[in-house]
């Protein structure tokens, strides 16, 4: 069984393209004696590697120690309402393959992600990479009880057993939680969120949804509902309308459905532009009417974005960052934006990760070490990161979550903080 601080010279290493036994024992405060145990051990699980010398200024050179990328491989997939991208990566989280399929058709959510997992599976095969680990964001809330997937009207979910589905499809440790939550996490580890305790992560695509981190912990809420935020209310008669089982008022709204048929409502009716058979292809040509200057996509664009400040501004006030912004990826690199905090950081001087990628990461070497006959903690997560529905112990690799690139330019260039 891994050790605590295994876990973290593991970290370490893996955070750094060469090190030494030597700096190891200096950023982490830990003895020479026990680095040097500690290294014997994970160079025999194989998660490491030392070769050559390093630079001395007096003394017999240090090996130098790398992590083992290549020791094993994770299936990541994000499924969506219109897609489902999947990436093989390594353990340093690279992407070694891509893919993408279609998820339009009526019930084909599930098929289409099993079919996924076994494409990337041959694809790791040929590339000689055991698969040590399967991560899957779905867009629905995640009983960690039952390992049912609820509130998912874009992939038609209620009540669907995801977790015991993919029990008897996959042999490998899996985890499976909702997307915006893998997306918080995501962040926190190389991304907007990376080094800071407290943000909030805005998704909008073929839907709506957000997720806090608040003191460097996911916050999942009572019902695992926590950073639902597609069902909130936009105005007072909303609140004596019938709710709705899974679509909430933002979320009508503010979807990539919401925005067409808003659309289409100030539309002539003869006009055919947006009432095409497959609209939500048609989202972009939304955005590029608007910046074009057509008066009926500015205005469906402008009412989005005073929607998108609104909800921004209620999380800041509930999650009370000291103080955030709205960001945007770089153009094909697709991600939710992030609200977040630039406060304090409680990470040491001596490392560079974040409380939560730190938590992120020794989840990685747990499935990592349980592929390499080395056991992980218990129950494979640290509570406060913990996953939503857990077979096996895994770890959370880099997901691949999918949003409108045109919406979070938009958002990039007219809103602020």
């Amino acid at each position: 069984m891994l050790e605590v601080n295994e876990f973290l010279v593991l970290d370490f290493v893996g955070e750094r393209e060469r090190t030494s036994r030597p700096e190891i024992a200096r950023a982490l405060d830990l003895s020479p004696a026990s680095v040097s145990r500690m290294v014997g051990r994970l160079l025999r699980a194989g998660l490491v590697v030392e070769s050559g010398r390093s630079p001395s200024d007096g003394g017999r050179p240090a090996g130098v120690v790398s992590f083992n990328r290549r020791a094993g491989g994770v299936i990541a997939i994000d499924l969506g309402a219109t897609s489902c991208r999947g990436a093989l990566a390594d353990l340093a989280g690279d992407f070694l393959y891509e893919e993408v399929r279609l998820t339009r058709e009526r019930g084909a959510a599930f098929p289409t992600l099993r079919a996924a997992i076994d494409a990337l599976a041959l694809e790791a095969a040929r590339q000689d990479v055991p698969v040590t680990a399967l991560a899957v964001g779905v867009p629905a809330i995640v009983d960690p009880e039952t390992g049912c997937g609820t509130a998912g009207p874009s992939v038609e979910w209620d009540t669907f057993d995801i977790a015991t589905a993919l029990s008897e499809q996959v042999a490998v440790p899996f985890v499976v939680e909702n997307d915006v939550n893998l997306a918080a996490l995501a962040h926190a580890w190389r991304g907007d969120g990376r080094h800071v305790d407290d943000f909030f992560t805005l998704y909008l695509g073929a839907g709506v949804g957000g997720a806090v981190v608040s003191d460097g912990r996911l916050v999942k809420g009572h019902r695992n509902a926590g950073g639902e935020i597609g069902f909130l209310l936009l105005d007072v008669a909303g609140s004596h309308a019938p709710l709705a089982a899974t679509i909430g008022d933002l979320e009508l709204a503010t979807s990539a459905g919401g925005l067409l048929a808003r659309a289409r409502h100030l539309a002539e009716p003869d006009d055919p532009r947006w009432d095409p058979p497959d609209s939500l292809l048609l989202v972009d040509g939304l955005f590029q009417a608007a910046s074009d200057g057509d008066p009926i996509a500015r205005q469906v664009i402008g009412e989005l974005l005073d929607l998108v400040v609104l909800v921004l501004v209620a999380v800041r006030a509930i999650v009370d960052p000291p103080a955030s912004a709205t960001r945007a990826p770089r153009r094909g690199s697709p991600s939710p934006a992030t609200c977040r905090s630039s406060g304090r950081s409680r990470r040491s001087s001596g490392s560079s990760s974040s409380p939560v990628s730190r938590r992120i990461s020794r989840e990685r070497i747990a499935t990592a070490s349980a592929c390499s006959d080395a056991s992980s903690s218990p129950g494979g997560h640290p509570p406060d990161v913990a996953p939503a529905a857990v077979r096996r112990p895994t770890a959370r690799r880099q997901p691949s979550p999918s949003a409108t690139e045109a919406t979070l330019s938009w958002i990039r260039c007219s809103t602020s903080m």
